[in-house]
């Protein structure tokens, strides 16, 4: 009897886990074809259960006014929610809100700290604006080959405009620089962004 309870607890869980999988499906629709009323209405609830995806595209609204008034902390608060749920998409730019202030004080060193993050779990657009962030001396200590490195990790996994920005960081370089941070990014590459250091 008590494995027959347990079967029917899994495939109860899994009914609700397909339905949650519509939902959130749903939500992303209708955000990508930016019916905001309905995007509103589907994915609040969502973001409001806890749903990351559900948190950044909520997050999206209130930052462009999209069916809901402008509103960059609730922007911030959206994104920071999806952030601590390790969704790269909110860390990386719940990073560049620290970057300006928006929504949020002004903090190099917690943008740095969820750039890291984001670029740490392969989002290239993070991995740039580290890249600049270490060739800056911004929220992180001034690093060509960190710079060098993270934009050409960025470059690699598609960012092109990372590519000139990396040949500007090159330019400040020694060869042994050079030849390190292009190791540190082979290493980096080869441990699915483990060993980026």
């Amino acid at each position: 009897m008590r494995i027959a309870i347990i079967a029917v607890a899994v495939v109860a869980a899994g009914w609700v886990h397909a339905g949650q999988a519509q939902e959130i499906e749903q939500c992303r629709d209708a955000y990508d074809k930016e019916r905001w009323a309905d995007a509103l209405m589907m994915c609040k609830p969502l973001a409001e259960k806890g749903d990351a995806e559900a948190q950044y595209h909520l997050g999206w609204m209130y930052s462009n006014g999209q069916g809901v008034m402008q509103d960059y902390k609730a922007t911030a608060r959206l994104w920071g929610l999806a952030a601590k749920q390790s969704y790269p998409d909110a860390q990386s730019f719940l990073a560049l809100m620290y970057l300006s202030g928006r929504g949020v004080p002004q903090d190099y060193d917690e943008a740095a700290r969820l750039l890291e993050l984001a670029a740490k779990q392969g989002f290239p657009d993070a991995q740039f604006n580290l890249g600049a962030m270490f060739d800056a001396g911004q929220g992180v200590p001034l690093d060509y080959a960190k710079a060098h490195m993270w934009l050409n990790v960025a470059a690699t996994n598609g960012r092109h405009y990372a590519a000139s920005n990396r040949e500007t960081v090159a330019s400040k370089m020694t060869r042994e620089q050079l030849a390190d941070a292009q190791e540190r990014a082979r290493k980096c590459l080869a441990s699915n962004y483990l060993l980026c250091d």
